[in-house]
């Protein structure tokens, strides 16, 4: 069954919910995810993690081509999750894009919180080597 929020999803997008307030919705964009494009899609997606009760799913698979807007609208999925305590997820995602993806979050959160260094005591990395000594 498809649902939609409100509007027309834009051309090369798909939504798919099993009812209004459906606990998980899934999206299927398709075709290039970029400037043109990333503006509409950032709101569907935004609209979506509203909508949804616990969680979005991105489903890339059909994505040929993401520039930077497009990489900037699915970080700003990420920090909407995380303030409405909502999970989302990107499935078919190819390298390249989620190389892209993951130094903008990287890029971002370094923006929000400065320099972030994890680091760990050499007790507990040891156990995590070798969790039986």
């Amino acid at each position: 069954m498809n649902s939609t929020i409100d509007s027309p999803p834009a051309p090369g997008l798909s939504l798919s919910a099993s009812t209004n307030h459906p606990q998980t919705i899934v999206l299927q964009p398709y075709g290039d995810l970029t400037e043109s494009e990333s503006h509409h899609f950032r709101q569907t997606l935004e609209e979506a993690l509203e909508l949804a009760a616990d969680n979005v799913i991105v489903d890339l698979l059909w994505v040929q081509h993401i520039d930077s807007q497009g990489i900037a609208a699915l970080v700003s999925g990420i920090e909407k999750a995380m303030r409405l305590s909502k999970s989302i997820s990107f499935k078919g995602m190819n390298h390249h894009t989620r190389f892209d993806m993951e130094s903008e979050w990287e890029r971002q959160r370094q923006i929000q919180f400065g320099t972030w260094i994890d680091s760990f005591k050499e007790d507990l990395e040891a156990f995590l080597v070798n969790p039986l000594q």
